[in-house]
């Protein structure tokens, strides 16, 4: 329903029928006299006199005009000129921002592109080993037979042509000694097989049709006997990381935090089980779980796995010289170890040896904290001839040992010179 004014549209009492428009007080008043018709808005019989009106207007030949309503317009607001510069520094922020926007999706763009030509590299690989075992199952299935390659060659190319809903016919010896072959070797049973990559694709064609099958490695299964043969006896705070390794979310696992969980020597044990599994996790930390050497012992079995292990925190654990002597064999190849912290351990001078002659080979090294482990002038000497080659240790902890101002000085000219030293 249209109006005449603003005020029509929310004061109306009357409705006139000529041109269907509603009107307030005011209005009604203006409203020009004729062929109108007023009613009150809310009148039952409001419809029966429209149409009684409109039948009227038709017999005498005219017919309503439907009144636009006049448009109400606001004056826009004069602006400031400080209005006008915010809104200047507004676009421009908006530029920016629609720029660093543009930069941060080629960004991805890229990033994209990078990983379709590296899954692209790793199909060719994967392509290339599979045809290589292929040979190789061709040339072990030759060997299997004392026939001439020719008849061997037209075993194949009957196999080939048989349909798979079809029993093979095993009249034919050889043919038969192929079959047998390909159903009990452990190897994959194509003959012939040539492998090719094409942008993102890999297309393989051979003489005869192939599944590949990849299963989990045989220490996954390892782990999952396990857990299912010891279910009662598997310390209470490692059962979610053996789940996680069964149901394989351990691959989204990026730490491993089981501080004071009790884990003790069999924890330790079954842990070592675990953790080579953990592909992605960067930081274990494993404090005030009371280890001891043995723990160590059995728990240095698993970390020596973890060779992309970047962070190791093994503080309050009672290791010892030999717990030392262990937790150093295993942690003595992990090239990206970069933080590694025996603090609490008890240690002492032959511990320390132990220790020092391990992270003289990590090179990549940036923190070690060995903070009250009974250390005196002997374990300064081992100490410093380890820190030689550490050129990238931002930060060495070596508080509450029995140091003197010599040794001190000692550690602290073999130390790399941007290394923050704490005796």
């Amino acid at each position: 329903m249209d109006s005449l004014c603003a005020d029509c549209q929310e004061k109306a009492t009357l409705v006139c029928l000529c041109k269907d428009v509603n009107l307030c007080k005011n209005c009604s008043n203006k409203h020009k006299k004729g062929t109108h018709k007023l009613i009150t808005i809310g009148d039952p019989d409001l419809e029966a006199i429209r149409l009684d009106f409109e039948k009227k207007l038709k017999a005498q030949g005219k017919k309503r005009k439907v009144q636009k309503p006049k448009k109400l317009t606001k004056e826009e607001p004069t602006k400031t000129p400080e209005q006008i510069e915010e809104e200047k520094k507004q676009e421009e922020l908006k530029q920016k921002l629609i720029e660093k926007l543009n930069q941060e999706i080629a960004n991805i763009d890229q990033v994209r592109k990078n990983a379709v030509s590296e899954v692209t590299s790793q199909a060719s690989k994967l392509v290339n080993y599979i045809v290589e075992e292929f040979d190789k199952s061709r040339s072990e299935l030759c060997s299997h037979t004392d026939e001439p390659i020719s008849q061997f060659e037209e075993a194949i190319k009957e196999i080939d042509s048989t349909p798979e809903n079809q029993e093979l016919n095993r009249e034919n010896p050889i043919l038969a000694k192929a079959i047998d072959y390909a159903s009990t070797s452990e190897r994959v049973s194509l003959i012939t097989c040539k492998g090719q990559v094409k942008e993102h694709e890999i297309s393989l064609a051979g003489t005869l049709t192939f599944n590949i099958t990849f299963e989990p490695p045989q220490s996954f299964k390892k782990v999952k006997d396990f857990y299912e043969a010891n279910i009662d006896t598997i310390n209470e705070s490692l059962k979610p990381f053996f789940q996680e390794v069964i149901s394989q979310n351990h691959f989204e696992t990026t730490q491993i935090k089981l501080n004071k969980a009790n884990l003790g020597k069999e924890g330790a044990k079954q842990l070592a089980m675990l953790l080579p599994s953990y592909v992605n996790v960067k930081l274990v930390k494993l404090n005030d779980n009371g280890l001891g050497s043995d723990g160590a012992k059995k728990l240095a079995s698993g970390l020596a796995k973890m060779k992309w292990l970047q962070k190791l925190h093994i503080t309050k654990n009672s290791l010892g010289k030999e717990g030392a002597h262990h937790i150093a064999a295993g942690v003595q190849d992990i090239k990206e170890l970069k933080e590694l912290d025996l603090s609490n351990n008890k240690l002492g001078i032959e511990g320390c040896k132990f220790v020092s002659l391990a992270i003289k080979k990590l090179v990549e090294l940036r923190t070690i904290r060995l903070s009250n482990n009974n250390l005196a002038s002997e374990s300064a000497r081992h100490l410093s001839s380890a820190l030689v080659g550490l050129k990238k240790l931002k930060s060495l902890k070596l508080v509450d040992n029995a140091f003197s101002p010599e040794d001190k000085n000692v550690i602290s000219k073999t130390a790399n010179k941007t290394c923050k030293l704490e005796t």
